[in-house]
């Protein structure tokens, strides 16, 4: 179910776990972003 595009991950994760905006930023956004976040 997961696909190796970080695209479609968030895609699905969205679409599988109502309310996670925050996760699909922290996997579209680039490296430096997902740093700051985490």
């Amino acid at each position: 179910m997961i696909n190796p595009g970080n695209a479609d991950e968030a895609s699905w994760i969205v679409h599988t776990i109502p309310g996670f905006p925050k996760a699909l930023r922290g996997y579209v956004f680039p490296p430096a972003e997902i740093q700051k976040g985490h």
